[in-house]
């Protein structure tokens, strides 16, 4: 541990002794005990003791939607506002700069396929992310920025389905093979530190900002728990 960490630790306990010690004030040339001062919300948020940590592992369970306004469940077409709600696990690292900046890289995977509007078609997705994160002033929130790489793969199983084709319905046959596709994005959003261990994050994935027929909305938000560290 460097002399510059152990003062900060050293110091900030001094900090956090000091606000329970009794307080005297002298009024008139007496003195006169006072009840313990309160502590403020942010004497010591949880993001100081998340920030404290070089190197920590976290795991968790998302919430994922692919897209906002783009896809459609209904027959008259209207397009929902999210997509069909999948939930990958997480895996993550982060590497601390200081208390305040933060490298994180996260790998989120839907290990349990999500079955597509035909039964017999399944899609699985894997976001690999890679984000700068900066605490928001002394608070328990921060924003990063990042970019991430998306690999989608929809499994199809084969066989012959009966859909609607204008007023009467047909059979069509559906593909028997994997399909992958690999898409970067970029993120951004927030952290919450609910806890020094236990964390709420939420991120908006922007694909081919650039690019307006080609540009998607995702979101992603979820639980974060705090492995180990060190």
């Amino acid at each position: 541990m460097s002399a510059k960490l152990r003062f900060l630790k050293a110091f900030f306990l001094v900090q956090l002794l000091a606000f329970n010690i009794l307080a005297i004030e002298v009024i008139g040339g007496k003195p006169t005990t006072s009840e313990p001062a309160e502590k403020s919300s942010n004497s010591n948020p949880s993001s100081f003791s998340a920030m404290a940590k070089r190197h920590a592992f976290y795991f968790g369970l998302d919430a994922y939607s692919k897209s906002v306004l783009k896809s459609t469940s209904t027959s008259s077409a209207k397009k929902d506002l999210l997509s069909p709600i999948q939930f990958p696990l997480l895996l993550g690292y982060t590497y601390a700069y200081n208390y305040d900046i933060r490298l994180a890289v996260f790998l989120d995977y839907t290990l349990i396929a999500k079955s597509g509007p035909d039964s017999n078609q399944k899609e699985t997705n894997l976001l690999f992310r890679s984000a700068y994160t900066r605490l928001i002033a002394k608070s328990d929130l921060e924003w990063k920025l990042g970019l991430l790489l998306k690999q989608s793969k929809v499994i199809g199983e084969g066989g012959t389905l009966i859909l609607n084709n204008g007023s009467s319905t047909s059979t069509f046959y559906s593909p028997g093979e994997t399909i992958t596709s690999n898409i970067f994005a970029t993120e951004l959003g927030i952290n919450y530190f609910i806890k020094e261990k236990l964390s709420w994050q939420s991120s908006i994935l922007i694909e081919a900002p650039l690019n307006s027929k080609k540009r998607n909305f995702s979101l992603l938000t979820g639980l974060v728990y705090e492995i180990g560290s060190y």
